[in-house]
């Protein structure tokens, strides 16, 4: 067995299915192959899924090609059409991340694994950085991660790029190249192709350096995540948080708060701008206000009198 094949199968978890997202470049071609060779070892139902979001004019190429790959090693693909629009403000690499999840969670099977690897790991902390965001987005990716009842894999996540491409070599694998990974409009490319190589310019470890950030804000964040958990147990009634009590957290004990109580409901988080205000509208208006902030299509969070607490969004 190939040693990347004997890595993931050695840190493979026992699953009942997993879904393979499959964009049709090298890492995800890599990766379902790994898993199709590993399906004959380990006793797991493999499917892929493609999300088509129709931005490249060969987006419709792309897909013919997952179709032909999937076909070739009889695996079931499941394909969405996703119209990705950018208004005002929006980012398009973000609004494609974001429909490119919310099909995941759709998807019957049990865990999405995503073939991200090491460099993707780099990318992805120095764009959250950039953006300014929370410190659960910049502790990034994990292994084996959870969202909204989801189980995600990145089994590929501590492996280099170079790795997979000589995998692919070895196999002599068919892949296609997304000519917007080239655009240096969109933040992760401008990171990848100018901002990367000037850092390794000057440091030729900076790769390793930055990928010790992550490891050690998951390791902080799960102790505020337990510090959570018990303020939750202290200060929630039947489904509801206690205004009075949560005032008396400190702010990052609020934050945490609510993020584990949409946690344990299955409910995405807003980001910590919205959460802030939210927050600071619940603790300032009126006994008989009832500020509120939409989590998705169907529950909002809301203050009424002197709780918080979930409710289902009325049409």
């Amino acid at each position: 067995m190939h040693k990347l094949q004997d890595y993931v199968l050695q840190n493979l978890p026992s699953f009942e299915t997993i879904a393979v997202a499959l964009s049709g470049g090298v890492d995800s071609i890599v990766l379902l192959h790994i898993l199709k060779i590993i399906s004959t070892h380990k006793n797991f139902k493999l499917t892929a899924i493609h999300i088509n979001h129709g931005i490249s004019p060969n987006a419709n190429d792309w897909e013919l090609f997952c179709q032909e790959q999937c076909s070739l090693m009889n695996i079931k693909l499941d394909i969405y059409q996703s119209n990705v629009t950018k208004n005002g403000g929006e980012s398009l690499e973000n609004n494609a991340r974001i429909a490119r999840y919310e099909h995941f969670l759709n998807n019957e099977a049990d865990v999405i694994s995503i073939a991200h690897h090491k460099k993707d790991q780099v990318e992805t902390v120095l764009s959250q950085i950039v953006r300014g965001s929370d410190l659960h987005n910049i502790a990034s990716m994990k292994t084996i991660s959870k969202k909204q009842g989801k189980i995600f894999l990145r089994p590929l996540l501590d492996i280099s790029r170079n790795e997979i491409e000589n995998y692919a070599k070895e196999f002599n694998l068919q892949y296609i190249n997304d000519e917007s990974n080239l655009d240096t409009n969109y933040l992760r490319n401008f990171i990848r192709h100018r901002v990367l190589p000037l850092l390794l310019e000057f440091d030729k470890d900076v790769e390793a350096k930055v990928l010790k950030l992550p490891y050690q804000l998951q390791g902080i964040l799960a102790y505020l995540d337990e510090i959570s958990t018990n303020n939750l147990l202290t200060i929630q009634g039947s489904n509801f948080i206690d205004i009075n009590k949560f005032k008396e957290l400190l702010p990052i004990a609020q934050i945490q708060l609510i993020n584990k109580y949409l946690n344990i409901n299955n409910l995405p988080f807003p980001t910590t701008k919205q959460l802030n205000e939210f927050i600071r509208q619940a603790l300032d208006s009126k006994w008989d206000s009832t500020p509120s902030l939409k989590l998705n299509q169907k529950y909002k969070i809301i203050k009424t009198k002197n709780h918080i607490k979930i409710e289902a969004i009325t049409l």
